[in-house]
């Protein structure tokens, strides 16, 4: 089984990671049992493997972010993953067609949301007119004039 060993400096929320290659393995296999989400790999051991932190399996298709490192025998090494879905699936979620119920980015006021707080601000201006602001030009005419909004 094949695995690519990488240095990952970027946040592991990101979708697109910023790498660093350490090593391409070829002669890698998986622990005894183990599962694709969390697998176990053993391979030979070498120092330059302790501080990297991410790995790609080409058989797997997936990425995965090295959660453990247990050395056995002193000359082999298991590093234990857990699956970063963000970029292992990375493609199938742009090309997905999502219909968003909530945006922190682009709200929509109209659309009732009860996980966002309402701030009333009302705002009242008084301003003064004529003695008979609602007689009309003939006398009998009222008008009342009420603005709202911002």
């Amino acid at each position: 089984m094949n695995l690519k060993i990488y240095n990952n400096s970027s946040d592991p929320r990101a979708t697109q990671k910023s790498l660093s290659l350490v090593a391409d393995l070829s002669a890698v296999q998986l622990t005894d049992q183990t599962s694709v989400e969390n697998p176990s790999f053993l391979l030979d051991y070498n120092a330059a493997y302790i501080n990297a932190n991410y790995v790609y399996c080409p058989e797997l298709k997936r990425y995965y972010f090295i959660t453990g490192r247990e050395i056995r025998n002193g000359n082999q090494m298991i590093l234990n993953c857990h699956v970063d879905v963000r970029v292992s699936f990375r493609i199938n979620i742009l090309a997905s067609d999502i219909i968003a119920d909530r945006s922190s980015s682009a709200g929509d006021p109209y659309v009732p949301d009860p996980m966002v707080t309402v701030k009333d601000s009302v705002q009242t201006i008084i301003r003064k007119v004529s003695t008979t602001p609602f007689t009309g030009p003939g006398g009998s005419n009222n008008l009342v004039l009420t603005i709202g909004g911002k």
